[in-house]
């Protein structure tokens, strides 16, 4: 919801599957929202995608991980899979995982927002640094 806020869209990160380094599905380049069928999906409870589960996909039979970080640590052990953007896969890197983009999976929008009655000289000229505006450039 972006009623108040100025928003810049700065990029989509794609979807990515983490999964432990032992997997079979590691022996893939992508996968595709089939290739997760028969597979325990974990969802954490701070979530980013909303993503539903994928069809033929199984739900754990345990409560959710508190957070992406806790659910790739239980991937790695060798339960389930986890899906989630570029990003968090790279920042909760570990040894015993692997992840793979997601074919015809959720994109995560990554942007710039701010409370539109608070822009200030100095947020018009942060949005122009990341607009790639210089000092020697002209709006």
């Amino acid at each position: 919801d972006d009623e108040g806020l100025h928003v810049i869209r700065l990029y989509d990160e794609i979807p990515v599957v983490v999964m432990s380094a032992d997997s079979h599905l590691t022996a893939a380049d992508e996968l595709d929202l089939g290739d997760l069928a028969d597979e325990v999906v974990i969802t954490p409870a701070d979530d980013v995608l909303g993503m539903p589960l994928p069809a033929g996909a199984a739900s754990p039979r345990f409560d959710p991980p508190e957070t992406t970080g806790d659910a790739i640590a239980t991937v790695a052990a060798g339960v389930g899979v986890v899906i989630v953007p570029m990003s968090l896969a790279r920042l909760h890197h570990r040894r015993d995982t692997a992840h793979r983009p997601l074919r015809g999976g959720p994109a995560s929008s990554v942007a710039l927002a701010w409370v539109a009655d608070r822009t200030t000289p100095e947020v018009e000229a942060f949005v122009g640094i990341v607009r790639g505006r210089t000092a020697n450039s002209s709006r």
